[in-house]
């Protein structure tokens, strides 16, 4: 019997499946739940960059700032030598380039010859002007390289001769 069972049950089974095969479409049926988003995958390269854009036009001009205040005044200055006398006494200054001097002297008697001595060598000679000032170029070819007194009438300096630059003095 249970063979006969077995045959019965296939052959129902058979005709089911052909008459499904044959028979109308059935309705669609209702949509399953949506199911997990997935993990996200990895960040591709980076793109070239593009190309640099074109430069700006200029800015006005800013307005103009205010004045500073003004400085404090400055400390008195040295005196300066006496004036001019009768007599013919004053500064002199020499300024040495090569083998010529400039000399200048101020505060002599206004049109007095000024005699030019460098340690006691005559080197030579100038006339005061309205002011009582004078400057001459004069050699100094003769003289020894070094320090030398410098004579204007009764003013006295210092003369430097071959490395030196200048010199200063007051009566």
């Amino acid at each position: 019997m249970k063979k006969g069972l077995l045959i019965t049950i296939s052959i129902i089974a058979m005709i089911s499946l052909v008459a499904c095969g044959s028979g109308l479409t059935g309705s669609q049926g209702i949509q399953g739940p949506q199911g997990p988003q997935g993990i996200q995958g990895p960040q591709g390269p980076e793109g070239a960059s593009g190309p640099q854009g074109a430069a700006g036009i200029d800015g006005a001009d800013g307005a103009d700032g205010r004045d500073g205040k003004d400085g404090s005044p400055g400390a008195p200055g040295i005196p300066g030598p006496a004036g001019a006398s009768a007599s013919s006494s004053g500064v002199v200054v020499a300024d040495v380039a090569g083998t010529t001097a400039t000399i200048s002297g101020a505060g002599f008697t206004a049109g007095s010859s000024v005699t030019i001595k460098a340690g006691g060598i005559e080197i030579g000679s100038a006339t005061a002007n309205d002011g009582g000032a004078f400057s001459v170029q004069v050699s100094t070819i003769g003289l020894p390289t070094g320090a030398h007194a410098l004579e204007a009438g009764s003013a006295m300096g210092v003369i430097v001769v071959g490395g030196g630059s200048a010199l200063q003095a007051a009566p």
